[in-house]
């Protein structure tokens, strides 16, 4: 009998990690790294999308890889706030604000200026919602915007007040904006101690983004990667150590420390790489197909 894979699941982020062709929208994965997967799927080892990626973000990217096995990879959206199988469509696992703290949160996005932005739930299309227009000077925003319209990562909607969208209980609220804005809204988010919400702050990779910009998120709690990823291996009865995980955001810190091979990209965060048990080459250079040729294959 032929042995199993030693790690049964490796989970992949996307932005920093699997998109390797950031100028090229039109081929985002490199012939490389699509390969390495495929070889990786034919040795028994299963592919599991981890992303702060909305659903139609995540979609948009696998359906142009021209892998229609990757394409239908089970999917952890949202930093964990969502989780999809991916072959059938059925929602496994959502995660949704609590209307009072995101009516708070709200309120410090716009008394710090920032422009805020919403994910609906599935239910409602998973669309993004943005409160008025960006500044003008607001490249990286700017940009996160246009890029999602010629992407096709699903709705856009620009509308005066998000307050009525919190009826619904959003996925999560956003903003996009330099390190100096961001942190005292950060701050201020913090101190309201909301028991029901979490504060996060990503640097933004990709999508066209030019100079320092950060990710303002707000999440439901138990959002994470890591809680995502467990839930997942329960589901699909995989014990934890018999799974490796590949990123390079502070995002995937934990994740990669909870599994039985955690991966950091070369383009990673130096606390994470530090938190590694392996260091890849950087996404520009093929990192994940090296990844997985070096750790998983050999």
């Amino acid at each position: 009998m032929t042995p199993g894979p030693r790690y049964r699941v490796l989970a992949v982020d996307l932005d920093g990690t699997l998109i390797s062709n950031v100028h090229d929208p039109e081929h985002p994965v490199s012939a490389a790294n699509l390969e390495a997967l495929r070889e990786l799927r034919a040795a028994g080892t299963r592919i599991v999308i981890s992303t702060g990626r909305s659903e139609g973000a995540a979609r948009s990217v696998l359906g142009r890889c021209g892998d229609p096995q990757l394409a239908a990879s089970d999917l952890i959206l949202h930093n964990g706030a969502l989780m999809v199988d991916g072959a059938t469509g059925a929602t496994l696992r959502e995660l949704r604000l609590d209307r009072g703290d995101a009516a708070r949160t709200l309120d410090s996005y716009r008394a710090h200026g920032l422009t805020p932005f919403l994910f609906t739930s599935r239910a409602r299309g998973g669309a993004c919602v943005v409160e008025g227009e960006p500044r003008a000077e607001n490249v990286a925003l700017v940009r996160y915007l246009a890029a999602r319209e010629r992407d096709h990562d699903g709705e856009l909607l620009h509308v005066d007040s998000l307050t009525p969208w919190l009826e619904d209980a959003p996925l999560a609220l956003a903003s996009i904006d330099h390190p100096a804005r961001i942190a005292p809204a950060r701050e201020a988010m913090e101190a309201l101690d909301l028991a029901g919400s979490r504060v996060a702050v990503l640097g933004l990779v990709g999508r066209g983004s030019t100079g320092p910009a950060q990710f303002l998120e707000v999440f439901q709690r138990e959002v994470s990667k890591e809680r995502a990823f467990a839930v997942w291996c329960a589901l699909r009865d995989v014990p934890l150590a018999e799974t490796a995980a590949i990123g390079d955001g502070r995002n995937d810190l934990e994740l990669i420390q909870e599994v039985g091979l955690g991966i950091a990209m070369g383009n990673g965060a130096a606390d994470l790489r530090a938190a590694a048990d392996h260091v890849a080459p950087p996404h520009d250079q093929d990192g994940l197909a090296e990844a997985i040729h070096r750790y998983l294959l050999a």
